[in-house]
């Protein structure tokens, strides 16, 4: 039936963008979760941005990189953010924080 082709397709692309998500938010877990980088250090990725899905986006993949590409990518692509390392003794501190902030 041709009236329904619209629907069927309609769904069929919910269906694909959810497998998308589903995808995507594993390999983020696996980012997050089994990076040993962001693990040992404790560190915490803000990013300031209009966009909050482009700051979402960009600091979990900052989160996955090692405290000295997190600073050549952040000032080789001059991004607001700030690196917060959490202590011991249960204090945090600054790491990094964009001029300006």
């Amino acid at each position: 039936m041709k009236i329904l082709k619209p629907l069927q397709d309609i769904f069929r692309y919910i269906r694909i963008y959810q497998l998308y998500l589903g995808i995507r938010m594993y390999i983020i877990y696996i980012l997050v979760e089994f990076h040993t980088c962001a693990q040992i250090q404790n560190l915490y990725v803000s990013i300031i941005s209009s966009n909050p899905v482009y700051s979402d986006a960009l600091s979990t993949a900052i989160i996955s990189m090692s405290v000295d590409e997190m600073l050549e990518f952040i000032s080789k692509n001059k991004i607001k953010a700030v690196i917060l390392k959490k202590t011991g003794n249960k204090k945090t501190e600054i790491i990094y924080k964009t001029k300006g902030l």
